[in-house]
């Protein structure tokens, strides 16, 4: 038909980009911009519905096989649907009197030269044979100017009407016209379909005031422009609807700020938004909300997104649909209110909003991203008790739930499950397993996982090898990530990106490779990969594990050569390099340096440097820093006071021990066993040895805690030395017993 032969349809999500669930095709009419049937017309969250179908040819251009007015023959209409069909079988029963005065005769210029005049049998009723050998004769020989005759197989003659000069040469011109803007549209979509933005705005901007194209053409060259990063063009385009002589409709308008949306201009969005409605008069429907709401919620705007779903149940009185719900849940999602999230979806079955397989991916992707792998299977069994069938996200999605939890067991299961429900497995399921395995640094299990690819005729692409190469990086194994690398240039021939490489360099660095890691590096700018903070931050780090805190400032000027500003992880990780270097003060420095970048401390910057303060005994230093990180809102951890009781060992002042004693109460309730061990110690080596029988009595109250052997013999010694000469031997006699069994 003319609608599915001359449509475009929206291409699939790549295989990486798991940012939403396009799993369903919408109906292609232009109606359904305009309003919205929730039966009919189920939307895709994050899809792009405006850009399936959008091309027909426009309704000014008549084809010659369209419908006809009733008052037309039977006999006419009986051409049209042999209008495909060969001409050949009815060529002997052409008419021999049709040649004078001959004007050359298309097919479609034929019917529609029948179209204008009513053919009257004299005696018969046209057959379906009799009108194919006059469209034969009319398309593929000649017709006399001043009238048309033929003879019928049956030796009856069919006088035609006459018909004027000048009219058929009006029809002919109209119909060359019509000819001509169907190339053209023909063309333009061949443009937009090959995404070739550069030839399409040429094709309409030639053709602007001709009134070829229509708002449709419009829309689907904008969605390109859009996808294409081409958003100024895409602006201009927009601006150019009345140079056309076309309005903005509906699409246009969601178009633009969906595009606005996924780009991060959420203002852009909400001030056109507010002309669509106040300016142009145009009514917004579901999709112009759920990217209304996308938009607020890339840019964190989440009471405004809550605000424009209330505006569009109440103001606008439109129903509450599974289209915004899945926008908004997914905002929710962003924003880590996994709660929230189950709440609308409470609501929605409260209200009797049918939820679709969009809605429990998204869920299912909400628990994925809280590490929750128990409430994600919950959700699953509640989606096939609806009846409702996962598709490839949903399972995806459940496998990423099972690597981000480290059930590397459970993500095979699902695995397994999916095969059984006959879903095939995608190339994106396939990378997700593949990460999976990353997280439980399970490479040999990877490796498996990346041969299966090509049993499902599939190809890795570059997401499939930066998993691989990550895989090996978390399990410091150098030389596999370099296979993988290897395969992956060599054998298909895929370019390294800026992921690849950091990945590498990481893998470097924690094998303590920092010459492979600098090689890694250079040629990262040999083949104009821009590095990013995360590539310095993993040079950085392999300073650190080699020792090299110079190189490691080397790198971090580079930073500022390449524009790149520095993040929390670069001071972090450089604290950890002077750190480990003993270098303390200068760590301290580069702290305060930081801030005027404004990155500042974290509680990880400063219990990296009170734990190297307290290694070298600074427990004052220690002590102000702890105070400092309190002041800032960063509560003193298990970590924090571990650090400090260590300190106590090199430092043995009973001042510095009795505060982290107390402390550690106050602000964790109780101690453990490496705290317990480390103060009693710090106790008897400084000479306090009363406080360190009251707290190993503390600590022998406690189930939870066991001293050992060591620390026992060294309290015989505390108890002779405040001459409690019986628990002395109590308790030696109770080690000589724990010893011998």
């Amino acid at each position: 038909s003319l609608h599915s032969t001359n449509t475009l349809s929206s291409s699939p999500p790549s295989s990486h980009n798991h940012d939403g669930y396009n799993e369903k095709s919408v109906d292609s009419t232009q109606e359904n911009y305009e309003s919205h049937n929730e039966e009919d017309f189920p939307q895709l969250l994050n899809s792009s519905p405006w850009q399936s179908g959008l091309l027909f040819f426009p309704e000014n251009q008549e084809m010659a096989y369209s419908s006809h007015e009733s008052s037309r023959s039977a006999d006419v209409s009986s051409l049209y649907s042999f209008r495909d069909s060969t001409s050949a079988p009815y060529a002997s029963v052409a008419p021999a009197n049709v040649h004078e005065q001959l004007v050359q005769r298309t097919p479609v210029d034929s019917v529609h030269l029948l179209q204008q005049n009513s053919f009257k049998s004299d005696s018969a009723v046209h057959t379906v044979s009799d009108s194919m050998a006059t469209l034969s004769v009319l398309g593929n020989s000649s017709i006399r100017a001043s009238e048309i005759k033929y003879t019928e197989t049956t030796s009856k003659t069919i006088a035609a009407q006459k018909v004027d000069y000048a009219s058929t040469g009006s029809v002919v011109a109209s119909n060359k016209d019509k000819n001509v803007a169907r190339k053209l549209v023909a063309r333009l979509e061949s443009a937009i379909r090959e995404k070739n933005c550069t030839r399409a705005l040429k094709i309409v901007r030639e053709e602007r005031s001709k009134g070829t194209f229509t708002s449709r053409h419009y829309n689907a060259l904008m969605d390109i422009l859009g996808k294409s990063g081409r958003i100024s063009e895409a602006e201009q385009l927009f601006e150019e609807f009345e140079l056309a002589g076309l309005r903005h409709d509906v699409a246009s308008y969601s178009i633009m700020i969906s595009m606005y949306g996924k780009n991060g201009r959420a203002q852009a969005a909400e001030l056109l938004f507010r002309r669509m409605r106040d300016t142009d008069k145009v009514k917004p429907n579901a999709f112009t909300y759920s990217a209304m709401l996308e938009a607020m919620g890339r840019s964190g705007q989440l009471s405004r997104a809550q605000q424009i779903f209330q505006e569009m149940v109440s103001s606008e009185g439109m129903k509450q649909n599974v289209v915004a719900c899945n926008a908004l849940m997914k905002v929710y999602v962003k924003a880590g209110r996994l709660n929230d999230a189950f709440a609308l979806f409470e609501q929605m079955k409260a209200q009797d909003t049918k939820a679709d397989v969009i809605t429990y991916g998204t869920l299912i992707d909400a628990c994925s991203k809280a590490h929750d792998v128990d409430r994600a299977f919950s959700v699953l069994k509640v989606m096939r008790e609806a009846g409702i069938k996962p598709n490839r996200v949903c399972y995806a999605s459940l496998i990423d739930a099972c690597g981000k939890s480290r059930q590397i067991e459970r993500a095979f299961e699902v695995f397994e499950l999916m095969r059984r429900d006959q879903v095939v497995p995608d190339l994106f399921t396939f990378n997700t397993l593949i990460d999976a395995c990353g997280r439980a640094r399970m490479v040999d299990r990877a490796f498996t996982v990346y041969h299966q690819i090509t049993e499902y005729c599939l190809k890795p692409d570059r997401v499939t090898f930066n998993a691989l190469i990550t895989t090996c990086a978390r399990a410091r194994e150098l030389t596999r990530a370099l296979e993988a690398l290897d395969e992956m240039t060599r054998k298909y021939k895929i370019r390294p990106d800026r992921h690849t490489f950091n990945s590498l360099i990481d893998a470097c660095g924690k094998a303590e490779r920092l010459d492979c890691a600098q090689e890694m590096f250079e040629k990262m700018k040999e083949l104009n990969v821009r590095p990013c903070v995360v590539t310095f931050n993993a040079l950085i780090d392999a300073c650190g594990r080699s020792r090299n805190p110079q190189l490691a400032y080397m790198f971090l000027d580079a930073m500022q050569v390449e524009g790149v500003k520095p993040d929390i992880y670069t001071l972090n990780t450089l604290a950890a390099v002077l750190c480990r270097s003993g270098e303390i003060d200068r760590a301290i420095s580069v702290m305060n340096w930081m801030k005027s970048f404004g990155v500042f401390a974290d509680q990880v910057t400063y219990n990296t440097l009170i734990d190297a303060l307290c290694r070298q005994g600074q427990l004052q230093t220690a002590w102000f820093l702890v105070g400092e990180m309190k002041s800032r809102g960063f509560p003193a951890t298990r970590t924090t006071y571990h650090a400090l009781a260590s300190g106590c060992l090199k430092n043995p002042d009973a001042e510095y021990v009795s505060m982290t004693y107390f402390g550690m109460k106050r602000d964790l309730g109780l101690l453990d066993q490496v705290a317990f061990g480390a103060l009693i110690e710090a106790f008897i080596e400084s000479s306090h040895y009363e406080q360190a029988i009251m707290l190993f009595e503390e600590m022998n109250q406690d189930s939870t805690v066991e001293s050992w052997d060591s620390l026992k013999a060294k309290m015989v010694s505390a108890y002779c030395h405040v001459e409690r000469v019986s628990e002395a031997t109590m308790l030696y006699q109770r080690l000589s017993r724990e010893s011998q069994f």
